[in-house]
Formats: structure tokens, sequence, C-alpha cells
């Protein structure tokens, strides 16, 4: 199982962009932790991850990025839940 990071920049105010927040939501291991940035386990490969999320996104203007993570991490001022859930996924 690979960790990762995703994160997006959506620009075209009037598109329906809950496609996309649904098909982030498809993975059972994961976290929205800011606005637009999640981190999800799975055993998809990232070009499996990039074509499930890229779909619903406005190829022209949406920016997409899918980072496998690595090691260990830092966090800062999360809830008690989403601290267990980095807890449990990375090394401090």
């Amino acid at each position: 199982m690979g960790l990762y990071l995703v994160t997006y920049d959506l620009f075209k105010p009037e598109q329906n962009y809950t496609k996309l927040t649904e098909a982030i939501e498809t993975y059972e291991d994961g976290l929205h932790l800011l606005q637009s940035v999640w981190v999800i386990k799975t055993d998809e490969s990232i070009s499996e991850i990039f074509n499930k999320l890229n779909n619903p996104l406005d190829l022209i203007n949406d920016k997409l990025l899918i980072v496998e993570l690595t090691g260990k991490a830092k966090w800062l001022d999360f809830t008690k839940e989403e601290r267990t859930w980095l807890n449990n996924h990375f090394d401090r």
C-alpha cells in the first residue's frame, strides 16, 4: 500500500466539482487535511489514481498534483481525529 498526497486548484467556478470530491472519497483510507489537500492510502498505482481523479476536472484550467509519500511527516494544529490518522500513517 502506498500513501499519496492529492492536491488541486480548481479555477472554473461554474463547474460542478463534487464529482472530484466523490472520486477521492472512494478511497476508504484517506484524510481531507486542508481545503484542497488530501492524503490517501491505496494499492492503486499513481497512474491509476491520476486517471480516476482527472476525469471530473477542466483539463484546460484546473491543476492536479499527486505525489507518492514516503518517510516522515510533521504537522501542526489538526483535530484529534486528523492527528490520530497522521500518527497511524507516518513516522514523526
